[in-house]
This record gives C-alpha cells, structure tokens and sequence, in this order.
C-alpha cells in the first residue's frame, strides 16, 4: 500500500499520528521521534535498501505464559484446584439439555477419561477458542473471536540494538515484518494470518 501516491506524506503525517499514539500512554513512556537514515543503518546494518522513512516508537512487552503461570499459581495458593492437559468437552444443564448451567464435562487428555465438576459460576476463559467453548453452549451463537496463526524464529540477541527493535510495515507480500529483542534473544516473524484456532497451527 505505501506505493501509492498518497503516502508520499506519510513523513508529515505519521509523527502527529505517533504523538496521538504516546498520548494513548499518558505520555509516560520516552517519546517518538523521527530517526535520520545513517543512525537508522547504525542501528540496523541489514536495511541494504534505500531508506526514505524511519520513526522511533515505544511500547511494552508482556510475557503472557508467564503471566499465566502465575495466575495458576496464586489460584493453586488460594485452594482451587488446578489441572493440565484437561479440556471442557460439554455443559451440564439443570433439567437435562435445557436449564441453567451447573457444571462441565471435562476430559483429560492424557488418559480420555471424562469426569463432570460442577460450580456456581462457570466463565468461559478459552482466549483464541473462546468460540469453540461457546458452541458447546449454543451452537447457533456468532463468532466473537478472531483466531490468527503467526511464524516467529529466534535468533542471537545481536540482530538487534539495545531496546531497539525494527518493524517494517511495507513487505512484499503486505504483512509486517519484525526484529523484537527477547529475553536476550531477537524475535523474527510476521504478523497473524487469519485461521482456525489450533493448538499446533501448521
């Protein structure tokens, strides 16, 4: 997209758009700013191309298995009853297939066995198959979440700079493409592709 005429003002635009996302922070992260070709071929020696816009932006990073961890964890500390490899299989009803829901089928997937644990409450905390959980309750229910699949390759820290990372958002086959630094290490990949929520997307 960024071929077309129109984005010959994205270097007037985009900084305005950058403050505007800062502000969505409080501006209480370091602010954007526009980075000069030589310092940005520095930082990054593989951008062999020619160079005609560089903005510096900041964000977070979050660590989402281990925020996980530790929610299991502290639920484990606080007496629930914490498993792994068990998955919802059905919802158990009142008065049979109608009714309001007390409970759920489960299967542990190690063994097959199915068992039944019954609640007050029941939430439905599947992330990207959310959906999938909710058939088992109607199976006429509309779609809520959009499942995505995405490719990531870890190489040495070194591909990138010190809390820097790239991000180009112009690749041949329309997708962005990213070097992140990771726990030490740098993270490669694309963003999403749309698909079907799987454990082990292919």
């Amino acid at each position: 997209p960024f071929g077309h005429p129109i984005f010959a003002l994205a270097p007037i635009t985009l900084p305005a758009v950058f403050k505007f996302y800062d502000s969505l922070a409080g501006f209480t992260c370091p602010p954007s700013h526009i980075m000069g070709k030589r310092r940005a071929r520095r930082k990054f020696p593989q951008l062999d191309e020619d160079v005609k816009y560089v903005q510096v932006f900041y964000e977070g990073q979050h660590n989402d298995a281990r925020t996980a961890t530790y929610i299991a964890l502290t639920a484990a500390e606080e007496g629930a009853t914490v498993t792994n490899y068990t998955e919802m299989v059905g919802v158990i009803r009142e008065h049979g297939d109608s009714g309001k829901a007390v409970g759920v089928r489960c299967r542990d997937n190690l063994t097959g066995k199915e068992f039944d644990v019954r609640a007050k409450a029941i939430i439905f905390a599947g992330g990207p198959f959310t959906d999938g959980l909710r058939k088992l309750e109607d199976k006429d229910c509309k779609p809520a979440v959009a499942a995505a699949a995405g490719t990531h390759v870890v190489l040495p820290g070194y591909y990138s700079p010190d809390g820097m990372g790239l991000l180009d958002i112009n690749t041949s086959d329309g997708r962005f493409l990213f070097f992140l630094p990771w726990q030490g290490a740098t993270l490669v990949g694309t963003t999403d592709r749309k698909g079907t929520a799987v454990s082990t997307p292919g």
